[in-house]
């Protein structure tokens, strides 16, 4: 019998294995020896809340106070490694160092008398933002926002300080709920933190790359020094994933991502994802904070807060409505053509006794109806409404002592002379025949105009519909593959590409769902081997895109357990 956690051969009377310390299954279970037990007298582990590469975190009691902490455990294997050690020292010294609220605090730290080294940290209770992304596609801007900046301001503590973090990402964000639809965020996980002029033993080769390859910067990914600049580009491209749903680059490839973050130029949020709606002022400052040039970025985390704060003011993140006219000054189409038609009445219906005025002026607005802007036109309409009924009022009876107490419209004028009276000069046919051409014109601009605005509607409904059973797949897809349902996952994101070919969301997911699955074959072909610690690795990274695949929580149960807080040789 061999253990499935480091293939020493085990006789069936073993309960320990003799290298690991991995415990035999006691009736289908597997015991964590640290379970149950006390660390330095003072905090009592009562279960495994997660596993890393450097350590185990638990969840323990304060013995005394019954307050509830977060203790990480580096792995027992590790603790003959000097840099690793010098790691895990140096990750509890920079809590130790930096207080903020958008922070994990730091309680204690120490080594007990069996070897083991251990910090106790402030428990906080809720999800990551991984989770919560994944739960929701892609987040409105506000919250997004909301929460890069709540996360810039621990960072900038940390950067005060001289620290970089060099591995910002979603999954290194617990938020705790306020209240609906609103959190609290702390950053944690400063495993790979660097201190910026540290004089102290290097814990790098130069061109030794760390971090995760979606959210590096291109001076990180070529492996060159970094600064609060690299910090700056990765809460950039968190941002950038907040918005719309990925970061600029995804893949399964993580040396072609490299690539693509070193060299290639990322896209614009709107171009990326055509359904993302953000203000351009908040497309500037994710623009910015991923440049390829270090030096065209922002260049302090305080710098990038007050430019995010600006750009995510509300009256920023929703376009502004259109400016609407003072009372009175609105004029439409039907009001435009009723001005017309009473200037056209008088103009044709009446001859002045004195001159032709009137008649002239209002032939010269028929004939350039087509060239005057709307509103320049209604104001143009009014006064020459006012100047007819003026004139008409003046010179059209021959009694100069008569006054009027309300000066009379063009319909009354109308209705109160004689037709027999009125006389059309000639050349006014040539003006009606120019007339009726033009309104026969716009009849058929506007026939046009609807047939057209008819055909946009149709358009942006089947657009819409298209956009809607694209969504309502890709639902689908990202339920199915949370749950690990691989071939159904699969099956919704083909049915999403069909209608959408291009689809940028689609394709990214397809690539996902492809990547967990091949994970999940090869994690279970592992487990079968015996090859535990290949098994462990494959299934964690598929629980990170199905955090409720059952089976792979099965093969990691039986496969994984925290070290025994002694050796056993």
């Amino acid at each position: 019998m061999r253990c499935p956690r480091c293939e020493r051969e085990q006789s069936p009377e073993d309960r320990f294995c003799s290298r690991c310390g991995l415990g035999r299954p006691q009736e289908g279970q597997y015991v964590d020896p640290l379970i149950g037990l006390t660390v330095s007298d003072r905090y009592r582990i009562d279960k495994r809340i997660g596993v890393g590469g450097m350590g185990t975190v638990y969840l323990a009691t304060h013995v005394r106070l019954g307050q509830q902490v977060a203790i990480k455990v580096l792995h027992e294997r590790y603790s003959g490694d000097k840099k690793l050690i010098r790691r895990f020292e140096n990750e509890a010294l920079t809590y130790g160092q930096v207080n903020h609220p958008n922070l994990v605090g730091l309680h204690d730290f120490g080594r007990t008398d069996n070897g083991m080294f251990f910090m106790v940290l402030e428990y906080c209770p809720g999800v990551a933002l991984s989770t919560l992304l994944r739960q929701q596609g892609k987040l409105e801007p506000r919250l997004a926002s909301d929460l890069i900046l709540q996360i810039a301001q621990g960072l900038s503590a940390a950067h005060a300080q001289g620290i970089i973090h060099r591995d910002l990402k979603p999954e290194n964000v617990i938020l705790t709920e306020t209240r609906p639809g609103r959190y609290h965020a702390r950053l944690l996980d400063f495993g790979i933190a660097k201190q910026i002029d540290d004089d102290g033993p290097r814990l790098t080769q130069a061109g030794m790359v760390f971090g995760t390859p979606e959210y590096m910067s291109p001076e990180q990914a070529r492996g060159k020094s970094v600064d609060a600049r690299s910090d700056i580009y990765a809460l950039g491209t968190m941002l950038f994933e907040l918005l719309c749903g990925d970061p600029p680059f995804t893949g399964s490839d993580k040396l072609r991502i490299m690539q693509q973050q070193a060299s290639e130029k990322p896209p614009r949020p709107g171009d990326f994802e055509p359904g993302v709606e953000i203000s351009k002022e908040l497309e500037v400052v994710v623009m910015t904070a991923i440049a390829k040039k270090s030096a065209a970025r922002y260049q302090s985390t305080t710098e990038f807060i007050d430019a995010l704060d600006e750009a995510s003011r509300p009256e920023r993140l929703t376009p502004a409505p259109l400016p609407e006219l003072r009372s009175g000054a609105r004029v439409d189409d039907s009001g435009l053509s009723r001005l017309h038609e009473l200037v056209d009445r008088a103009s044709r219906h009446h001859t002045l006794q004195e001159s032709g005025w009137g008649r002239s002026l209002a032939g010269r607005l028929s004939d350039t109806w087509m060239s005057i802007q709307p509103s320049v036109l209604a104001a143009v309409m009014l006064f020459a409404i006012g100047a007819t009924v003026t004139v008409l009022a003046v010179m059209g009876d021959d009694d100069e002592s008569k006054t009027y107490s309300d000066p009379p419209n063009a319909l009354e004028v109308v209705q109160t002379t004689s037709e027999e009276s009125l006389t059309v000069p000639a050349e006014d046919d040539g003006v009606e025949a120019l007339h009726g051409r033009t309104r026969a014109e716009q009849e058929a601009a506007a026939a046009a105009q609807a047939q057209r605005d008819q055909d946009a509607a149709v358009a942006r409904k089947k657009a819409a519909e298209r956009k809607r059973v694209v969504k309502s797949h890709l639902s689908q897809a990202r339920t199915a593959l949370k749950a690990g349902r691989f071939a159904r996952a699969e099956n919704a994101v083909r049915k999403a590409l069909k209608v959408d070919g291009d689809h940028r969301q689609a394709k990214s997911l397809s690539q996902r769902i492809t990547e967990m699955k091949t994970r999940f074959e090869a994690g279970t072909m592992a487990y079968n081997s015996g090859n535990c610690t290949a098994a462990i690795s494959s299934m964690e990274q598929v629980l990170k895109s199905a955090p409720q695949t059952a089976k792979a929580r099965t093969i990691i149960s039986k496969c994984r357990i925290a070290q025994p807080p002694t050796r056993l040789n």
